[in-house]
């Protein structure tokens, strides 16, 4: 057997949809962007939503619409994809890193408090990260940021599909009313994929349309007449471009009619997992009560790791590591100097991702486990 930590599934029904938009265009500024965003907004429950080329350009737009003055600084966990924080830096801010918390996986909520509290002009805004697909609680942190004048964007590129529990509430991650925004992924190893791709839920209209108008150079028609010029635009910003094509759009508007399929299965499969390493030496990821979890990765927490992902690999089962903390990358060591992240770098030293998407097989899954027990029994 050769068996990723994740793989990619596309149906006769995905490459149909592509090929429509192939064979009859418009390839590229037509209406499967928007008939994409529809869909995904009401998937979702989000007010308003911003189809784009990747969930590094969502991050980006994100930011750059939220406004991040020169010298400020954003908070953000160590423990992400380097976008995360890379998009700070692309918007002129500064990042400072902050800790998990390690019954959760997730941003400290209490250190963010603290760090607010001591120096709130100092600070932007917040990007929290559900990491692997277990949701942060936003209703919480949003009343912290809002407490302190600061913006929060929720990096959901991991949990597309979960919800959380607010009161009697239960709302669908990128649908929250908290999160000034909230960005998603489609990459291929995600949830659903539109072969690159990324979208912004907000429930803010100004900031809806910034994300909009930020994506395609900035290039308007609203302020020229173009009656008697209808060549004309205006450009009075710097933009982008980080439009979706419609091919693009097509495959993750094929493929999000069975994002609830898929994610039931990833709960399935995590359930196993759980059910048969329970009483194991590996720590398994943590869930929540309050939370719906997407399972975009199944993470234990085992010793002797090195070992473990090299014997896997010679049972043919090819495990990953999600993360390396940023603090610990050449480009973050200045901005992360007097920040302990303790649990980040105590995670960073057992963590693996073990085998995670809908398509995997049960022999496959038991496979993976019974090698994972037969090394730990070792």
């Amino acid at each position: 057997m050769n068996i990723p930590y994740t793989k990619h599934d596309i149906t006769d029904a995905d490459i149909e949809a592509v090929e429509k938009v192939l064979r009859n265009g418009p390839l590229t500024n037509g209406p499967q962007v928007s008939a994409f965003e529809d869909k995904f907004s009401t998937l979702v429950n989000a007010k308003y939503a911003a189809a784009v080329s990747s969930g590094t350009a969502a991050l980006h737009l994100a930011v750059t619409a939220l406004g991040v003055k020169p010298g400020q600084t954003v908070l953000v966990p160590s423990l992400t994809f380097a976008a995360t924080a890379n998009v700070v830096l692309y918007a002129g801010g500064e990042v400072e890193f902050v800790d998990i918390d390690p019954d959760t996986l997730l941003i400290d909520l209490k250190l963010i408090e603290q760090r607010l509290k001591t120096n709130p002009d100092k600070y932007a805004g917040v990007i929290a990260v559900d990491f692997a697909g277990l949701p942060v609680d936003i209703p919480q942190l949003s009343e912290t940021c809002k407490k302190y004048g600061v913006w929060l964007i929720e990096d959901a590129s991991h949990s597309l599909g979960a919800s959380f529990a607010y009161g009697e509430e239960k709302l669908m991650v990128g649908g929250s009313k908290y999160a000034d925004a909230v960005t998603f992924s489609f990459h291929p190893a995600k949830h659903i994929t539109s072969g690159e791709g990324g979208m912004v839920t907000t429930p803010h209209k100004h900031i809806h349309e910034r994300i909009a108008l930020l994506r395609s150079h900035a290039m308007s028609k609203s302020k020229v007449n173009t009656d008697t010029e209808g060549w004309r635009y205006d450009i009075d910003i710097l933009g982008y471009n980080y439009r979706l094509s419609d091919i693009n759009a097509a495959l993750g508007l094929s493929q999000l009619d069975r994002l609830k399929q898929n994610v039931a299965q990833r709960r399935t499969l995590a359930e196993e997992y759980r059910s048969q390493l329970k009483d194991s030496s590996v720590l398994l990821p943590p869930d929540s009560p309050s939370s719906e979890h997407a399972y975009h990765l199944f993470v234990i927490q085992a010793p002797r790791r090195m070992e473990l992902f090299n014997y896997l690999k010679q049972c043919g089962i090819f495990a990953q590591v999600h993360y390396v903390p940023l603090h610990m990358q050449a480009l973050y060591k200045r901005s992360a100097a007097s920040t302990p992240l303790i649990h980040t770098e105590s995670y960073y030293e057992r963590c693996l991702s073990i085998p995670m998407f809908p398509s995997l097989k049960a022999n496959e899954q038991d496979h993976v486990i019974k090698s994972l027990t037969d090394f730990l029994e070792k």
